[in-house]
């Protein structure tokens, strides 16, 4: 992750003393700030149908942080702004926890892959492989989320992200 200007979570750095330098920021976005607005985009909705418009518009800030706007990625936030409306609507609880699970996790799967497709050009299988462990952090983050609510929703996918920030410190 660099912070510049609006491209907030810009990943085309690959300067890795920076990244060492940034930690404490990384850490802090990582482990508290990015869950809040991701929960609140992937999931509000789900435990809390009437704050819907929340999540719409966190998905909206999140697009605009993320400062890259290519049509791929206008695509898959508009069809996820479609998603979040639609899932909302539906009335039969059962298909509706299949299609959050699926769809929420697929959606939390394609946003964290942005950063990868400049090196899956043209290799669908790879990109494909590469979303599946994200994927199943998502459907992970879901049944935390339904089970235990908004809150430890958060809490555990700062867990998730603090673990990977100190896997990837000491790695570098």
């Amino acid at each position: 992750m660099y912070i510049s200007g609006l491209g907030l979570l810009e990943s085309k750095v690959r300067n890795f003393e920076d990244i060492k330098n940034m930690l404490p920021f990384v850490f802090i976005l990582g482990s508290s700030i990015i869950p809040l607005i991701e929960e609140t985009v992937h999931r509000l909705y789900i435990s809390c149908p009437n704050k819907v418009v929340l999540s719409i518009v966190f998905l909206f800030l999140y697009f605009i942080m993320l400062g890259d706007y290519t049509f791929y990625r206008i695509f898959v936030f508009f069809a996820y702004f479609i998603f979040i409306l639609v899932i909302v609507k539906i009335p039969l609880f059962q298909v509706k926890t299949i299609f959050i699970f699926t769809g929420s996790s697929f959606f939390f799967a394609v946003f964290h892959i942005f950063k990868y497709l400049e090196g899956f050009e043209g290799n669908m299988i790879h990109l494909m492989v590469g979303i599946v462990p994200q994927f199943l952090t998502g459907l992970v983050l879901c049944y935390v989320h339904l089970k235990l609510g908004f809150g430890w929703g958060v809490v555990h996918h700062g867990m998730v992200n603090l673990i990977l920030v100190l896997f990837i410190y000491m790695l570098i």
